[in-house]
Order: structure tokens, then C-alpha cells, then sequence
């Protein structure tokens, strides 16, 4: 049994939604994610992924929470805004993918 200490610094999320290929498997997604160098991100989460109408046919929409922390300070609204604008930006970038 091992006791972690709890965090000093609370986390805090942002979604992402975005619509791309639907050939794209989700763990390349999620690999993709993991390997970009983002400042306090600690993990992602699937929370959405929809097939169907008003979606095209060749296509599906993905939201993702991206969860960020510092073990230093309690993160601002501006600096997390601003991970999440970059990380999306990435991913848009990286898979071609639209925002939703």
C-alpha cells in the first residue's frame, strides 16, 4: 500500500472539441497528445466521440479534457487559456482537424 501526499496546488481542465477523419484511431490521438511538450499539462481525457449527423459521413468529433497543474503556484485562467489554445492549435495543425 502506498500513501501519496495530496497536492499542494489544485488542477484545472479544459475541453477541446474538434471534428477530423474518422479513419484516425483514438490511441494515435492520444499518443499524439502525450508526446507534445505542453507546459503543466497532466493528462487527458476522452469525453465525447460522435458519429452521425450533422457530422459528414468520412468524419467524427472528438472532446478531449486536458487536465494542467503546477507544483509551484495555483495556475490563472489567462495561463491555462493559453495552454489550451496551444495545444488545440497543435492538434488542429498536426490532424487537419476543424474546431467544433
Amino acid at each position: 500500500l502506498k500513501i501519496h501526499k495530496p497536492p499542494k496546488f489544485p488542477s484545472t481542465f479544459r475541453d477541446i472539441s474538434f471534428i477530423l477523419d474518422k479513419e484516425i484511431p483514438f490511441a494515435e490521438i492520444l499518443s499524439y497528445v502525450n508526446s507534445v511538450e505542453i507546459p503543466y499539462f497532466e493528462k487527458v481525457e476522452l469525453l465525447a466521440l460522435y458519429e452521425g449527423p450533422p457530422i459528414p459521413e468520412t468524419k467524427k468529433s472528438i472532446t478531449l479534457r486536458f487536465w494542467f497543474r503546477s507544483e509551484e503556484r495555483t495556475l490563472q485562467d489567462e495561463e491555462v487559456n493559453a495552454l489550451q489554445d496551444e495545444i488545440a492549435k497543435k492538434i488542429f495543425e498536426y490532424f487537419k482537424a476543424i474546431p467544433r
